[in-house]
């Protein structure tokens, strides 16, 4: 979900004809959005919390742990980021 996360956010910037840097770190992607969107910037402040599964995973064993139940946070997060990115991209998707 992550990486599908990241590439929507790419999508969202590159519709709006907006620079971004060449980056894993989706807080380094969220600035680029709260200037052309503050509004969605604001709904996706929490899709930071994917980072360090972005930034710091080689391999499997290099997870991070997670306490009990947030996967399931973090796919609801993942699943609201996208569903409001592909709502900002409804006119290029159609």
């Amino acid at each position: 979900m992550r990486e599908a996360d990241l590439e929507y956010l790419k999508a969202f910037l590159v519709s709006r004809a907006a620079a971004f840097p060449k980056t894993h770190d989706i807080r380094q992607l969220l600035y680029p959005v709260e200037a052309v969107a503050p509004n969605l910037a604001a709904e996706l402040r929490d899709l930071d919390m994917l980072t360090p599964y972005a930034v710091e995973v080689r391999y499997m064993d290099d997870l991070p742990p997670l306490p009990p139940g947030q996967e399931l946070e973090l796919l609801a997060l993942a699943g609201r980021a996208r569903d409001a990115i592909r709502a900002e991209l409804s006119g290029f998707l159609d």
